[in-house]
């Protein structure tokens, strides 16, 4: 009898506690976004980024990334870049927010500044290959012996991806 009173009272305590995350939708908005964007209905995705990063909640990040590579596909650098100011150096997505900085100024031939985004990329997500490759076709415009240098960090890298 004390038993299950003793548990009646705990499931009581439970069922009131406030629990963290339960009226954060951003996952779910931006899971719908992909699927909008994925059927063509690429205006209609951007609404459901918008209202996720509006949010500012555990999954904007991933909102404002998508939102920021759209902005720079349309040449739109500032509102890129307001999208990505709003992911923290801290956040689990920093090394793609510099990934992407890296791309667009690659893409407007701002050579240093794709280096600089690159590699602080790196630096905080040292096992990208993609990030450095980009980063090796770079240095090889501007230091070769960077280039080798990076060349023999991607084999060792690549070993890991290899073995599965």
């Amino acid at each position: 009898a004390i038993f299950l009173s003793g548990t009646a009272v705990l499931f009581a305590v439970i069922e009131f506690l406030p629990v963290r995350g339960t009226d954060d939708t951003t996952a779910y908005l931006n899971t719908h976004a992909i699927v909008l964007k994925s059927r063509g209905s690429l205006q209609e995705a951007i609404l459901f980024w918008q209202r996720s990063s509006d949010m500012n909640r555990s999954f904007s990040t991933f909102a404002n990334l998508s939102l920021a590579g759209y902005h720079f596909s349309r040449n739109d650098e500032g509102r890129g870049r307001s999208y990505l100011s709003r992911i923290a150096d801290s956040s689990f997505a920093a090394f793609q927010k510099y990934e992407l900085l890296g791309d667009f100024s690659s893409s407007r031939k701002r050579i240093d500044d794709a280096i600089s985004a690159y590699e602080k990329s790196l630096s905080i997500n040292w096992g990208q290959r993609f990030a450095r490759e980009k980063l090796i076709r770079l240095y090889r415009m501007k230091d070769p012996v960077k280039a080798k240098k990076e060349e023999e960090t991607l084999r060792y890298v690549s070993s890991f991806y290899d073995l599965m």
